[in-house]
């Protein structure tokens, strides 16, 4: 299995499905450590775990993913959406797989942050006009009290 922690949330999931006994599975393993080790290791972001599955230890996940030729490999978003798979040795794809979805994540993170950002912004300008409106009447009601006792304010 390869897995790198991540730092954070996972913005892309690639699983690879293999068997021991499959010649072509032995054959891509090298690459897709390569390729683990440039999006997980040494700065990679965090953000793109890696999973290598032996069908013959999981065959369920195997059948929920509809793998029927080995090996597959599936990129799935972090919201868990396969948004590509690939059988063979076709491992270009996958890595424009990961770059697409991680960059389509982040895009999707950074306009979270920004309504939070707004919506946050709005909340103070509310409390701010709230706090206002309650301050003009606190002076309005002392003002109106001061003038029907005859108080006169000393000036200073």
């Amino acid at each position: 299995m390869i897995s790198q922690p991540s730092s954070g949330g996972i913005a892309v999931l690639v699983l690879e499905f293999v068997a021991s006994w499959c010649g072509l599975c032995a054959m891509i393993a090298p690459q897709m450590d390569l390729m683990a080790e440039e999006f997980c290791g040494g700065g990679g972001g965090g953000d793109v775990r890696f999973v290598r599955a032996d069908v013959e230890d999981c065959p369920e996940s195997a059948k929920e993913f509809g793998v029927e030729v080995l090996p597959s490999i599936l990129v799935l978003s972090g919201g868990g959406d396969v948004v590509y798979s690939s059988i063979g040795q076709q491992l270009k794809g996958v890595r424009e797989a990961i770059l697409r979805t991680r960059a389509e994540t982040k895009e999707e993170e950074t306009k979270e942050q920004e309504e939070e950002k707004a919506t946050l912004s709005r909340r103070k300008e509310e409390e701010y006009e709230t706090k206002s409106m309650r301050m003009r009447k606190i002076s309005s009601a002392l003002e109106a009290v001061v003038t029907d006792s005859g108080i006169r304010p000393t000036e200073r």
